[in-house]
């Protein structure tokens, strides 16, 4: 057995392969016009794999060449009133405690625009959002659009545009998908300083200890070649000669946030609030605990098909597009209810379901709902009541 690439965040060799998940989409957030299309997308494997050094996981797999991010691809949330909740919570703290009044803002992965538009609002800032997915109403030829005072490109963020000025750098659900991270922090900085030397960042990533802890397992998913724990994005951000700030879970612990700033790496006595040891201790048990979730979820479609239950999922997001591609659901699951109006009518990667609004369900009457994440189950209840239905709720 060939032994896995050293660790891209630490480089150590002292890593092992956790778990195998075969042939799941390449993208999962990419819209497909047809079923067909959407069952013939491009796939990859996930070789789970894990560095006992600095507490990372990452994907030895990982292709980049199946990575190719265009229009099509749709991962907001803000279409979630809980969401947005979160958002503008973050929002205030972040201008409140860096003073981000009439600043410079750049988004890194801005996607639709929607963060960056909302603290440029809050704080009368000046914003520049890089995203190649940035999908404009009326796009320009230049590949620039001016929205709301905001600066869209459609591109990616390099030395290119070093004359954009920056006093404060977000970068939200992007390091995850980057294969080199190293590279890519280092050329950010490095970029970013040419205009200002003293400049904070703010990351935020999905956190790999709720997946192991919560057994969140749905949050695996291909485009995710990296899976950062408090010890490994604060390892990476030190060895880059960052001072690091904080760092914490959000969301549930679903999410993990980190705020650095540039200088000379001289607070290097920041302590994660997780050690490695822990992430370890997680790490050992998940394998079977992994396998004992899926033989539950089994099951439970199998039982759910019997009955002859109309059964659909709520929240066509990535844990959606995993929790459907590494489960049989053919004959079980048809349709998936999401609240983004962009999705109305596209189906599925790799397994091939339809998107519905909620107000279909009037017409398809569901005798179970299964709630991709529990975080949204009290807004799902209350439309579910809104629209007079009353079916049977089962948490992913």
């Amino acid at each position: 057995m060939i032994s896995p690439p050293s660790c891209p965040v630490c480089q150590s060799q002292s890593v092992r392969q956790v778990i195998t998940i075969p042939s799941v989409p390449a993208h999962c957030c990419i819209l497909w016009n047809t079923q067909q299309e959407a069952v013939n997308c491009p796939k990859g494997d996930i070789h789970l794999t894990f560095c006992g050094e600095c507490g990372h996981l990452y994907n030895p797999a990982f292709d980049e060449r199946l990575m190719e991010y265009s229009p099509n691809y749709e991962n907001s949330l803000h279409f979630s009133p809980r969401f947005q909740e979160y958002s503008k919570g973050l929002i205030r703290r972040l201008t409140e405690s860096y003073q981000l009044y009439g600043k410079d803002i750049i988004d890194i992965g801005c996607g639709k625009g929607d963060f960056l538009k909302m603290i440029c609002s809050y704080g009368h800032n000046r914003g520049y959002g890089f995203d190649k997915s940035y999908q404009p109403e009326l796009e320009d030829p230049t590949h620039k659009v001016q929205q709301n005072g905001v600066e869209f490109i459609r591109d990616y963020y390099s030395e290119k545009y070093a004359h954009y000025p920056a006093d404060f750098i977000v970068s939200r659900y992007v390091f995850e998908h980057i294969p080199q991270p190293r590279n890519f922090l280092q050329d950010i900085k490095n970029t970013a300083r040419r205009r200002n030397p003293n400049i904070t960042f703010y990351f935020e990533v999905p956190n790999i200890l709720y997946t192991l802890r919560d057994m969140g397992i749905w949050d695996l998913i291909y485009e995710h070649c990296s899976y950062f724990s408090a010890p490994s994005l604060t390892r990476i951000f030190e060895s880059m000669d960052f001072d690091v700030l904080h760092v914490e879970e959000k969301y549930m612990g679903q999410f993990l946030s980190i705020e650095a700033q540039t200088g000379n790496g001289s607070s290097l006595s920041f302590e994660p609030y997780v050690e490695v040891e822990e992430v370890r201790h997680r790490v050992d048990r998940f394998a079977l605990e992994f396998q004992q979730k899926m033989e539950h979820w089994k099951n439970r479609l199998t039982e759910l098909q019997k009955l002859g239950q109309q059964t659909v999922v709520w929240g066509g997001g990535a844990k959606c597009a995993s929790f459907l591609n590494f489960l049989d659901t053919s004959g079980v699951i048809e349709h998936i209810v999401d609240i983004n109006p962009r999705k109305k009518g596209k189906y599925m990667a790799g397994s091939g379901q339809e998107y519905v609004m909620p107000e279909d369900l009037k017409r398809l009457r569901p005798d179970t709902v299964i709630l991709m994440n529990p975080i949204y189950e009290d807004e799902i209840r209350s439309t579910l009541r809104e629209l007079e239905l009353n079916p049977d709720i089962l948490i992913a």
